[in-house]
């Protein structure tokens, strides 16, 4: 797998996780934010790899993804303590105004995305834990997106 497409999934995932634990009001803005970050990042992918256009996976959530985004959230809170929601809430929001040229240039953005205290291998592991990884990998691999992607960069 790309690490660049890693690092910014990674950044994705711990700014688009929602739970019904936390106000309907948060999981509204979570789940908006996670819409318009993967619309973003897949114009960047189109952009640059027009032939995975026709593969791109749902970017919805449904009751899996908001399970595992409860998940997340809790451990992410075990981690960096009460508080953290809203600085994540609103540095994805910042990080969805920025006008990005490429892939590469919100990849190099998404280096610095993670909140102190969180190590890309804390966000792996988490993301891991709780199925989130997995979920986002079946979506690729059912819409042929992980195919067309290894095509693309084949060649």
């Amino acid at each position: 797998m790309d690490f660049r497409f890693l690092r910014v999934l990674l950044a994705a995932l711990f700014t688009l996780s929602s739970t019904t634990a936390y106000a309907e009001s948060d999981l509204e803005r979570f789940e908006k934010l996670s819409e318009a970050m993967s619309a973003k990042m897949n114009i960047l992918l189109v952009k640059e790899m027009p032939q995975v256009a026709d593969y791109l996976p749902s970017t919805e959530w449904d009751d899996d993804y908001r399970k595992a985004g409860a998940c997340m959230l809790k451990k992410y809170e075990s981690l960096l303590g009460e508080g953290f929601l809203e600085d994540m809430i609103s540095k994805g929001e910042a990080f969805l105004a920025r006008e990005f040229s490429g892939f590469e240039d919100m990849t190099t953005a998404a280096a610095d995305f993670a909140p102190k205290g969180l190590t890309d291998q804390d966000q792996v592991r988490i993301n891991q834990e709780c199925g989130m990884m997995q979920l986002h990998q079946k979506r690729m691999m059912e819409s042929g997106f992980a195919e067309a992607m290894m095509r693309a960069a084949g060649g």
